[in-house]
């Protein structure tokens, strides 16, 4: 019995352009899926394309036997008339005459057109109106009706030497045409298809049967063997994805080719003769046997093994889990640093360190090849964020500069730029990496990250903020703590870091200075700071000579700290001072008492001679610091 399968296409503004092609007519305008209107025609075309047609036919040749259709329309003066056209024939037509949208429909059309068509019958919708008149619709739909049988190929009771029959659809529509097929084996004559199962009734006796049908269909192949036949058969063992021998009968004496398709990553082993896999019949693959009685071969494969090393690593140990595994099996390198400065920078397939694998620690991977590893390690790293915590008020503007920098390498001219912001002035050789963010208004979203290693420094500077009277941006931690009271600062990481720039409105600064005195080559000081906040005072004494302390006087009698570097608070305007306050402290130092007097330069650096030896009548001898002689030149003379 026929089952009735319906196919709809229902186009509209969201998939119109997709199905079909336009003459004549715009889609999607105006809201609406098509609309025709002053495009110097009177008729316009809604043309259904191949992919249209391929949702709506079952199969290329399959015929409907009836039709539904619905159209929705519309018009802004005169007459709308939209009809549905297959093949030429018109089979619904539908007028509008309304200003809304009036869906119509008709049902159960059989009209030859119909019943007759394909996928390669043309099928459109005509728009016909007055060139000036607005006519536009929102749904075409179309719904087609076909009968579907069932075909089925079958082998006769006491049929003989027939390896398999097929039919080619086993669901055919009204239209189709079909195959039936069979396979004999060698020396084996065909007798036909039939219609019964008994073989009475006779319909062909091609063995590539060819038909259209109008029912449900069943056909029986029966054949005659002329001589001894052997079934033979393969089974997939262990790592096999699957088996097939090219004849399923063979006649005695008969060949037939054994094929095994195995698994990736494995070998073939071996065709057995038993289930248990203990008899060898053959290593080959393909394997063509002589058939002399009914035959079954086990076919069973082993997956390979690989190889697996790891290379040498540096400040650290690097392993593996294991060093020979089978295909398809998970290894995991590791490196484990000698101490908590240094990390895995990644695992390379190159001794060169230049084909990246994986940054991972530990890494897993499940293995398909021989693969050696080599571990790159530096020094640890860490993430810092620097940003906007603040909005800026006004409409002023700021930038962030950030450097990370070699510090130990830096010159004292050098460490002084980290405290301008003149980093172009820094050699580039000790500079690993640097950027900026600029921003302005709104901005609490901007962003930006920077790497530092373990022995490097970050340093930050705030340039003054532009367009705001008495604003100005201090640097804070991800925890929003002050980090300093002027526009500088550095510090040397031991974790991810977040680092942030927010405005403050301040009119209370103090400008501080330092000023050398005695047995001092530089001084500085942080400057301008906020008052009531600690500043920093440091100096640099010159060789031989120990530091006496901060003063607060040119005379040196008012002593205000011995530290070096020292953290002096700053003082507070009062109603006698001005807003802005300073705060002048003057370095001095003395003579070491253990001093030999005298300094002598090495490797660009001073160094205080511990003792002083004169060479008298050829003879060294040890003088103290009063036989030093100011006007003589002394050398430095090891051991």
């Amino acid at each position: 019995m026929a089952t009735v399968v319906t196919k709809k296409l229902r186009l509209d503004k969201n998939n119109i352009e997709n199905y079909c092609d336009a003459q004549n007519v715009s889609f999607n305008v105006a809201d609406h899926a098509w609309r025709k209107w002053l495009n110097g025609s009177s008729d316009g075309y809604i043309i259904l394309k191949d992919n249209g047609k391929a949702e709506l036919f079952p199969t290329s040749t399959a015929h409907p036997f009836k039709a539904d259709s619905t159209m929705s329309a519309s018009r802004s003066a005169g007459t709308c008339i939209v009809d549905l056209q297959f093949a030429g024939t018109k089979v619904h037509e539908e007028s509008y005459t309304s200003g809304s949208q009036r869906s119509k429909s008709k049902e159960n059309i059989t009209d030859s057109a119909v019943v007759d068509s394909t996928r390669a019958t043309e099928i459109k919708w005509h728009v016909h109106g007055k060139n000036g008149d607005n006519q536009r619709g929102d749904l075409l739909e179309l719904i087609l009706y076909f009968n579907q049988y069932n075909a089925q190929a079958l082998i006769s009771d006491g049929a003989t030497g027939i390896q398999s029959v097929s039919v080619s659809n086993l669901t055919p529509c009204y239209g189709d045409t079909i195959t039936f097929s069979v396979k004999l084996a060698q020396d084996v004559t065909f007798d036909g298809w039939y219609s019964d199962s008994a073989c009475t009734q006779l319909v062909s006796t091609d063995q590539n049967y060819s038909v259209s049908p109008s029912s449900d269909i069943t056909l029986y192949a029966k054949a005659t063997a002329n001589v001894t036949l052997y079934n033979v058969s393969a089974v997939a063992g262990s790592e096999i994805a699957s088996v097939s021998v090219s004849d399923s009968i063979v006649p005695k004496g008969g060949a037939a080719t054994f094929t095994a398709q195995v698994n990736t990553g494995c070998s073939f082993e071996a065709w057995y003769s038993d289930n248990t896999y203990t008899t060898v019949i053959s290593t080959e693959n393909p394997y063509t046997a002589t058939i002399t009685a009914d035959t079954i071969l086990y076919a069973k494969a082993t997956r390979k093994r690989f190889n697996i090393a790891v290379g040498p690593a540096e400040h650290g140990t690097a392993s593996v889990s294991a060093t020979t595994v089978p295909y398809n099996s998970d290894v995991t390198f590791t490196f484990t640093p000698e101490d908590e400065t240094w990390e895995l920078y990644g695992w390379y397939s190159d001794a060169g360190l230049t084909q990246l694998v994986s940054e991972a620690n530990p890494y897993t991977f499940t293995v398909t090849e021989d693969m050696t590893l080599y571990p790159k390690v530096g020094k640890k790293r860490y993430t810092i964020k620097y940003g906007r915590a603040r909005d800026l008020a006004n409409g002023g503007h700021f930038k962030i500069n950030i450097i990370v920098v070699d510090f130990n390498s830096l010159t004292r001219d050098e460490i002084n730029c980290l405290r301008t912001g003149d980093y172009d002035s820094i050699d580039s050789s000790k500079i690993v990496a640097r950027d900026s963010i600029n921003g302005s208004n709104i901005i609490t979203d901007l962003w930006k990250t920077i790497q530092c290693t373990y022995d490097m420094h970050v340093a930050v500077y705030l340039p003054e903020i532009v367009g705001v009277d008495n604003y100005y941006a201090l640097v804070r931690d991800g925890n929003g703590n002050d980090l300093t009271y002027w526009p500088y600062y550095w510090f040397q990481p031991t974790a991810n870091a977040t680092i942030s720039s927010y405005n403050r409105k301040i009119t209370y600064w103090c400008n501080c200075s330092a000023v050398t005195k005695d047995g001092i080559t530089y001084a500085y000081a942080t400057t301008p700071t906020l008052q009531e906040k600690e500043a920093i005072f440091e100096a640099e004494l010159s060789p031989g000579y120990r530091f006496l302390g901060w003063y607060s006087d040119e005379a040196c009698t008012t002593l205000v700290s011995t530290d070096n570097p020292a953290n002096v608070v700053t003082p507070k305007y009062t109603t006698d001072m001005a807003s802005q306050t300073s705060l002048t402290l003057y370095a001095k130092a003395i003579i070491s008492e253990a001093s030999s007097g005298i300094h002598l330069k090495q490797n660009d650096a001073y160094a205080q001679a511990k003792a002083i030896w004169k060479k008298t009548n050829g003879v060294w001898a040890k003088t103290d610091k009063t036989a030093i002689d100011a006007t003589k030149k002394y050398r430095l003379i090891k051991n």
